[in-house]
This record gives C-alpha cells, sequence and structure tokens, in this order.
C-alpha cells in the first residue's frame, strides 16, 4: 500500500505575512491596480485598502502613476466615499449634478462649474450639504494627468464636487479616509521581497511556488495521466474572460482618476 505524499504548504512572501494578503492576491493587485508601483508604494497602498476596508477590485481605491520618475498617488475613489457614507446608517443619498458654463477657457461643450447635494438623516430629518468643483480649480492642466477632464468633464467635475458634498456631510467619517504612511515593518516586508526577486536561486524558488498555487491542487491518482502544467490546467475561455476583466477594471480605475 503506498502512501500519498503531504506537499508542503508553498512559504508566503515578507509582505503576505505582515498584511495578512495571499500572495495571489497582492500579485494580482500588483499587475492590474498598482502597475509600477515601488515596493514601498505597494506597501503603503496594501496597508490603506485594509486600514480601511476599501477593495481595490471594485474602484474604491486606487493607484495612480503617470510618470515613473515621480511617486504614485493613492486616492479614495467615489466608490469608497460613498460606501463609507453608507455604513453610517444616515446617508439618504445624493442628487444629480447641476452645472453651470461660463466661459473660462475650458474645452467647448464642458461645464465650468458642477454642484451636488447629498442628504443626510439628522434628527429624523433629511438635511442637504451641497458642494461645488470648479473647473479653473480642479483642471490639472494640458498633459496626461489632464485627459480625463477633456474626455469626460462633466463626470470628472461631478465626481469632485460630490466627495466634498460627502466631506460637508460626514466630517469625520470622510476624515478617515485620508491617505497614512505604512508601517515600517510593511514597507521593510515589501522592500525584502524586492530585494529577494533579484536574487537567482529566488527566483527559482518563486518560479517553482507559483507552479504549487496555480496547479491543480488534488492529487493524481495511481494510473491516472501524467499531471498537467499550471497554465495548460486554466481553460482558455476563462483565462480570456479573466484578462478581460482585469483590463475593463484598470480602464474604469483611470478614467475616474483621483479623488482631491
Amino acid at each position: 500500500m503506498t502512501q500519498a505524499i503531504e506537499k508542503a504548504p508553498p512559504q508566503q512572501s515578507n509582505l503576505a505575512q505582515v498584511t495578512g494578503f495571499n500572495d495571489r492576491l497582492i500579485k494580482l493587485i500588483k499587475a492590474t491596480v498598482c502597475p509600477g508601483a515601488t515596493p514601498l508604494e505597494l506597501a503603503t497602498f496594501l496597508y490603506n485598502a485594509k486600514r480601511l476596508g476599501l477593495d481595490p477590485m471594485t474602484r474604491q481605491i486606487y493607484f495612480i502613476k503617470y510618470d515613473a520618475r515621480r511617486p504614485g498617488e493613492i486616492v479614495t475613489g467615489i466608490d469608497g466615499y460613498r460606501s463609507r457614507a453608507e455604513n453610517s446608517g444616515v446617508y439618504a443619498g445624493s442628487d444629480d449634478a447641476v452645472y453651470e458654463y461660463a466661459d473660462v477657457g475650458q474645452p467647448k461643450g464642458a461645464p465650468s462649474k458642477a454642484s451636488v447635494t447629498v442628504w443626510k438623516l439628522v434628527g429624523g430629518q433629511r438635511v442637504p450639504f451641497s458642494a461645488s468643483a470648479r473647473w479653473e480649480e480642479f483642471y490639472p492642466g494640458d498633459g496626461k494627468q489632464g485627459e480625463q477632464y477633456r474626455k469626460r468633464p462633466h463626470n470628472q467635475l461631478a465626481v469632485r464636487a460630490e466627495s466634498h458634498a460627502l466631506r460637508k456631510g460626514f466630517p469625520q467619517l470622510m476624515q478617515e479616509l485620508d491617505i497614512q504612511a505604512a508601517p515600517a515593518d510593511w514597507a521593510q516586508a515589501a522592500t525584502l521581497d524586492e530585494q529577494a526577486r533579484d536574487d537567482p536561486a529566488e527566483r527559482a524558488r518563486l518560479a517553482e511556488r507559483y507552479t504549487e498555487i496555480f496547479s491543480d491542487e488534488s492529487e493524481d491518482e495511481p494510473g491516472s495521466a501524467p499531471a498537467h502544467t499550471a497554465a495548460e490546467n486554466v481553460p482558455e475561455p476563462a483565462g480570456k474572460t479573466r484578462n478581460l476583466d482585469l483590463q475593463e477594471i484598470d480602464r474604469q480605475r483611470k478614467e475616474e482618476g483621483p479623488i482631491s
């Protein structure tokens, strides 16, 4: 009688150990949500996503980096603001944005100002909190940073106005959404993992662990066909669907841009 050999659990990365995120999710976030992030930026992003209870895969928190030579920016998306307001139990919805079109040098058809009202239950009464965002104050400029303003000017100004209205209505809750620096051990863990990837022996170990993670976890039965590689085990249509989903997430993340 043969006895099945138990596989030892794959060793976790330093970042997975300190953050509580598994390596598969860290790899997915780094590739789709935080492309180009430095180890410190990735650690800071993961720390704030976990601290705030925001889901990077549903556009509640973003990482935006326009230039590899400059630091990236971690921002809370409007869905993160709305989620935090909803969890208060006294959020009572919002009205559609109201626009003005004074000529302030904006592209043709773009608004000069957007105003949004959000509602909050105060003493059982529905109370309005309004805020505005003006093109002159929020348009980042004619470079890549202002691309979404030129493509979707109404949405961009409305999102800014709504985020400010939510800050007025829920000041304490929204203040908690401010980004904080990652703890020293998180930053150190990310740096150590990055350094380890530059080591040939460590790269070989990571490649082997990748195969273990993504291959079929069940043991082959006696007399069965040889096990396939991880890539062979993934049906092509499902892989294509996942890639399309990730591309759509990345496209939507870039379109909304940062909240400021």
